[in-house]
This record gives structure tokens, sequence and C-alpha cells, in this order.
């Protein structure tokens, strides 16, 4: 990363897994298996910290406590910016992101406490899904926890610098998220972390094949984070194990 190296490890303590970068502490609640060697989804961490150059304006969609959020703001350094979309721990996010600024020379993070989706509607609550470790959203009366917008319409209304990258990960919602996010995607072409989900999709009764060929219309690669291998969309979901996740690096 050049300059001052930054050391971000994960521990393992009394049973919460650690975030530690240099002096910053943040207990984690990821899944255990969510780590390999000590990082989480390791593979993309990696594909992201080789692609991510300074100044880069980064999208974290699904931010969740906050770990592509750090890489991308000690990535994209002082001369960029992180915006980050998650209705339930952006407070959490926005802390961790004021700390490491105040050590590092990392980018700004800009929070949004909504859930993006294809559309805009009233408060939004979090329900696990029953039989699996994912969480959906759902409409709620007494207000909620957050709203759901769509992106093109946060980036026109609050004229938000386009992205060089996004991360979408939101628990078979990516279909919506893509959808509502496609003027940005037309005009502005960034790199693009999809998590693809299969039967979380279908729980939602969201098939994501019409949105990789939308990608690929626009001449986006679908390509694997582990091997780079490129695939057509046609056959990526048959690469997910039955109520499993992968990540696809979408190149423009």
């Amino acid at each position: 990363m050049g300059g001052r190296e930054r050391r971000a490890r994960v521990e393992h303590r009394l049973g919460h897994l650690m975030l530690v970068i240099d002096k910053i502490k943040r207990v984690l609640t990821f899944p255990v298996d969510h780590f390999e060697e000590g990082w989480f989804e390791p593979w993309t961490t990696n594909v992201v910290k080789r692609l991510v150059q300074p100044g880069w304006v980064c999208y974290d969609v699904g931010a969740n406590e906050g770990w592509y959020t750090t890489l991308f703001s000690l990535l994209a350094k002082a001369g960029g910016q992180v915006i980050t979309f998650e209705p339930m721990t952006s407070a959490t996010v926005k802390k961790l992101a004021v700390e490491i600024a105040e050590i590092l020379d990392a980018a700004p993070v800009q929070g949004y406490d909504v859930a993006l989706t294809n559309a805009v509607g009233a408060g939004v609550k979090r329900v696990q899904r029953v039989r699996t470790d994912a969480w959906t959203l759902q409409e709620c009366a007494d207000g909620g926890e957050g709203q759901y917008r769509y992106l093109d319409d946060i980036v026109r209304s609050d004229k938000l610098p386009p992205p060089n990258i996004i991360k979408i990960d939101v628990d078979g919602d990516e279909p919506r998220v893509l959808s509502g996010a496609s003027a940005v995607i037309e005009a502005h072409r960034p790199v693009i972390v999809l998590e693809v989900a299969p039967d979380y999709n279908k729980l939602q009764g969201l098939d994501i094949e019409p949105s990789l060929r939308w990608l690929q219309g626009l001449g986006y690669k679908l390509c694997s984070d582990e091997t780079g291998k490129e695939y057509d969309a046609s056959q990526v979901q048959a690469l997910v194990c039955a109520w499993s996740s992968i990540n696809l690096i979408c190149m423009p």
C-alpha cells in the first residue's frame, strides 16, 4: 500500500473475532468460518488490495461491520472517498472509519443508514431467514431502523462522486440493487464486487442470471475472485454450493 505499513489482521478472543488495524480494535460478528488464515474472504480481499488505487471513490453496499469499508479507506487514502450503505450498523462503520482516519492517511467515509434496492420506501427492519444464516429486510410501520432507497436516486440527489468500485453484498437482494444502480453503472462503469447467492435470491423471488446477462451486455467480464477465470452468465450459478455464495469480480 506504500508509505507506512498498514497492519490488518483478525484475532480470535473469547469466542469473538476482532479486527485489528494498527492500534484500533473492533469486535466483529462475522461467522468464524468466513475467515481463512486470519483474513475475511481472503481471495476477494486480495483482489481488492490489487485493484483499489489512491484517490478512488469506493461504494460499500451492505457494509456490515466494515471490513471492506476499512480496506477501501486504507487503499484509497486521503485523496479518495468511501461511501457506505448499511441500515443496521452504519453508526458502527462510521465510528470505525473515524478512528482509522485519526491514525492513518485514510480516505474519509460517508455513511448512509439506508437499504439499497430499486425503489424508495418506508422503514425497514432486519429479519433472519428460517433455517439460514441470511438476513432480509422487511417493511415495518413503526419507522424501523432505516429506509429503502436506490443508488441512482442518491447519487443524483446528493451529487455524490461517481464510484470507481462498488461492493454489493446484501443477502440475496443483489438483483434489485443492480437494477436501482443501472444509470450509475452504465455511465461510470465501476468495478463491481458482487456476491452471488442463488438460494438466497430465490428466497426473495429473484434470479441473478438476468442481472449478470445485463452486465455482460455492457461489456463486463464476470471473473472468479479465486482464479480470475471468466465465466458466462449462464455458468455462474452452478459454481455455488447449496445455501452458500461466491464473490464475482465484474470488470468493465
